[in-house]
């Protein structure tokens, strides 16, 4: 098996203006400095859809490629790229958000992924998936639902100065009208 290292060191960062700032504009992306320091560092994931989310800015490689929490609609999935940034898998997805993860591949390559997943229904849940199986691990959002009788979720997009939000809305129980 190839070592990570020869692949390279993977970042998230975004492309700067040309006084050296961020431009609010520019979406975070998966890049790649190669290890041996020969080539120009390069983003290699596509501004367009990929944009990593500010709910889970980590990035981790593994035996198959890297892993990055990627903005969705207003969810942010966890997402498995190739080395040369295609996408590979859709790891956890859903309408919700993966805020953290931690993954492993086993010797025999397959992986393992523990995570932080929020959505209307919990604040913060652990889970565990292989890509194919999820088990949550945790609970702490059965409260939550129980107590403030959550309806279900509302997806809706609406656009700011020229670019598209989508987001959800969880609302109170009875037919408002609500804030």
């Amino acid at each position: 098996m190839e070592s990570l290292l020869i692949k390279g060191l993977y970042f998230a960062g975004e492309v700067l203006d040309s006084e050296g700032l961020p431009d609010a504009a520019a979406s975070f992306g998966v890049w790649r400095a190669p290890s041996d320091g020969r080539a120009a560092v390069e983003r290699i994931t596509d501004e367009e859809p990929y944009h990593i989310g500010f709910a889970c800015q980590t990035q981790q490689p593994v035996d198959a490629g890297i892993l990055a929490g990627i903005d969705r609609r207003g969810a942010t999935h966890l997402v498995l790229f190739d080395f040369d940034g295609s996408e590979r898998d859709v790891v956890i997805g859903g309408e919700r958000q993966v805020n953290g993860f931690v993954a492993t591949s086993r010797p025999d390559g397959s992986l393992v992924v523990a995570a932080v997943v929020t959505s209307a229904r919990s604040g913060g849940d652990l889970i565990l998936t292989d890509g194919s199986t999820e088990t949550q691990l945790t609970h702490f959002g059965d409260d939550l639902e129980r107590s403030c009788g959550i309806h279900p979720v509302e997806s809706f997009e609406t656009e700011v100065d020229g670019v598209s939000i989508q987001g959800w809305k969880v609302l109170p129980p009875g037919e408002g009208p609500f804030p």
